[in-house]
């Protein structure tokens, strides 16, 4: 219940906003995302804020940090999840041009043995879910998320996207 009031303000605040999160995006600075993959499931995370796509975590760098370390940074912020950033593989990395906004992101993959226990934080993050590659079809996600699972996969699972 709690999660769903979130989720409606968040959508409510989006566009409202829309001028903010421009001139934020503009100021500069690399973001980061991480795909976090355990078998054949992804690690998934939706914002409060927003059209509440599915989302990789992850986000921009503070002044002074790497890029790898501010890829670490978010993932323990948004997911409880800690690592070294030797753990993270890159990913490439592109030019995003959503919905008007432009930023620099760079990826990383993280992959795992077992699945970590998360935490859901109290702020950002409404939800954390492991999902499974053979339903990525079917999920509304975020254009960097698509992008970096359609690089992900195996040939042969190039159809689920």
């Amino acid at each position: 219940m709690k999660s769903r009031v979130w989720n409606r303000i968040g959508s409510a605040l989006w566009w409202p906003l829309w001028p903010l999160w421009w001139l934020y995006f503009r100021r500069g600075g690399i973001r980061s995302r991480v795909l976090v993959v355990c078998g054949e499931e992804v690690l998934l995370v939706q914002s409060w804020l927003g059209d509440k796509d599915y989302s990789l975590p992850g986000g921009g760098t503070k002044k002074g940090e790497s890029v790898q370390a501010g890829a670490v940074r978010e993932l323990l912020e948004e997911t409880g999840i800690s690592v070294a950033e030797s753990a993270l593989i890159p990913s490439g990395s592109r030019v995003n041009k959503d919905k008007g906004l432009r930023y620099h992101a760079r990826f990383y993959t993280l992959n795992l043995n077992e699945k970590p226990v998360t935490a859901v934080p109290k702020h950002e993050i409404i939800n954390i879910e492991w999902i499974p590659l053979s339903v990525l079809k079917n999920l509304k996600l975020n254009s960097d998320a698509r992008y970096v699972i359609k690089r992900y996969q195996p040939p042969e699972q190039a159809s689920l996207l």
